[in-house]
């Protein structure tokens, strides 16, 4: 590493050189919420799957709607006047009823990224982040969960963090 803040690398007949950020990162932490007022587990290869089944009907970058409630999360994209598409899956579900809307993409691709058979969601409200962490073995985050919260958040090695969209009205 030089005076100037560079660092270059050489072997092989290449070289590359890039330079160090000076800037401070982000203070994501303080985004991580350390209790939820709703939790939810569920099979990943069953919700990408239902994501891209009701997403059909949605125009490019809609939202997917999803309502949860006792046992179950009820997917949803498109409007009445062009068509709509309705999916509904078993859930581990524990909290008040909630709906709440993502882009298909980001939520699909974060899925994706857990390497788990099944996702835990953990929420706060319809209008801030969700916590999507993987959920290994038999783990049964939500049982025993009784009442509406708050639920402490599980801790894993590996989160992401999803934005909700706002919903209309």
């Amino acid at each position: 590493m030089g005076k100037d803040g560079l660092l270059g690398i050489s072997g092989n007949g290449k070289r590359s050189t890039t330079r160090l950020l000076d800037a401070e990162f982000p203070k994501f932490r303080q985004l991580l919420p350390t209790e939820h007022t709703a939790v939810a587990t569920m099979d990943v290869a069953e919700l990408i799957e239902a994501i891209k089944l009701v997403a059909l009907v949605a125009d490019r970058g809609a939202q997917v709607r999803m309502e949860f409630a006792d046992g179950s999360v009820r997917l949803s994209a498109g409007a009445d006047d062009v068509g709509r598409a309705e999916e509904d899956l078993v859930v581990d579900y524990a909290g008040e009823p909630l709906t709440i809307a993502f882009n298909p993409t980001y939520l699909t691709d974060g899925l994706s990224s857990l390497r788990s058979e099944r996702v835990s969601f953990g929420f706060t409200t319809a209008g801030k982040p969700a916590l999507l962490r993987p959920v290994s073995g038999d783990d049964r985050p939500v049982a025993g969960l009784n009442g509406n919260g708050p639920f402490p958040a599980v801790s894993t090695d590996y989160v992401y963090l999803l934005m909700p969209v706002r919903l209309p009205g």
